[in-house]
């Protein structure tokens, strides 16, 4: 028969590999939100490459990256959707007055973008045209 410590055991093994599970399929961003946001239909035609976030143990504030990889048969028509939904046109040389540092790393010549400033959080996406890259930006203040 099973004593009360083996029970307890089998418990938390039981409660490890559900949290395994849990935690191992989640996404770290909600594509569904983003192209709602944006008006934008990035479904099939970005892949995720990597996430970047720092924020501040004290009062919450930071910011997440999340780099995309653009399908290079679908940027001239995801760059033409941008335009229709309002994106605008950045020049290289006027990047450094309109990104923060932790975006600059990734931007190498003229992008479109689109900023939607709410209560205390800001949201863009940025399509760097030679980079085949689309970076979402999410900031907490």
């Amino acid at each position: 028969m099973y004593n009360i410590n083996d029970f307890k055991i089998m418990i938390a093994r039981a409660l490890i590999l559900f949290l395994v599970f849990i935690f191992s399929g989640c996404k770290r961003y909600n594509m569904e939100r983003i192209e709602d946001i944006f008006s934008l239909t990035l479904n099939g035609k970005i892949k995720y490459e990597k996430i970047e976030e720092q924020w501040n143990d004290f009062n919450g504030d930071g910011y997440k990256i999340i780099n995309f990889k653009i399908d290079k048969s679908e940027q001239a028509q995801l760059i033409d959707e941008a335009i229709k939904a309002g994106f605008v046109k950045i020049p290289y040389e006027d990047l450094k007055s309109n990104f923060n540092t932790a975006e600059l790393k990734y931007l190498e010549c003229d992008v479109y973008t689109n900023t939607k400033y709410m209560t205390n959080q800001t949201e863009r996406i940025t399509i760097d045209s030679c980079n085949n890259l689309l970076i979402y930006y999410y900031a907490l203040q």
